[in-house]
């Protein structure tokens, strides 16, 4: 069954009109269009109309392409058919523009910094417990007491082959951290 829907707006907005009757009321789609428009001194009346197919019980007739600033102060919706009209809500749904190359752009590159940043982050703490280790095996980190039986059981030349090991990984730790902290830069 045809319903008439008219929707009289005197300003200039985007929202879409609903007429919220019941939960289990079935959605009906409208597009309202301009069916005529009178010119006051101090304003304007746009009247637009909506033709929707409601079938017997509860519908929810949502009615879209309403300018942008319609709001239920400025609107009068009216229907004219074998229905009653229980109720009517107002709703703004902005359309989400879709991002532009630009943001398009400065999102993959954001997405492209974070990812670095993550596994800068993760090199770092890598290399934080490697230097830990080789802090840990260093003899100014270890007083005499503490000093484990293997340790004090080696000859000269193995203590310096342990100072020298010591010596390059703390090196080369340092140069990767300075190294991860450039590239990150």
């Amino acid at each position: 069954m045809k319903r008439t829907v008219l929707v009289a707006v005197i300003a200039l907005a985007s929202v879409l009109a609903f007429t919220n009757v019941h939960s289990d009321a079935e959605m009906v789609e409208a597009t309202s269009q301009i069916s005529g428009v009178t010119v006051f001194m101090d304003a304007g009346l746009v009247k637009r109309a909506a033709t929707a197919d409601v079938k017997a019980g509860y519908s929810l007739v949502k009615v879209s392409g309403l300018p942008r600033w319609v709001s239920s102060n400025n609107t009068i919706v009216r229907g004219s058919g074998d229905f009653t009209l229980i109720s009517t809500e107002f709703r703004t749904l902005w359309k989400k523009d879709a991002p532009t190359k630009q943001i398009e752009t400065l999102l993959k590159e954001k997405d492209e910094l974070l990812a670095k940043l993550e596994e800068h982050s993760i090199t770092l703490k890598v290399l934080e417990q490697e230097e830990s280790v080789y802090k840990s095996l260093a003899p100014s980190a270890i007083s005499a007491n503490e000093l484990p039986d293997e340790l004090k059981q080696l000859s000269a030349e193995d203590s310096q082959k342990l100072l020298d090991t010591v010596e390059k990984g703390l090196t080369s730790v340092y140069e990767r951290k300075l190294e991860n902290d450039i590239a990150v830069r």
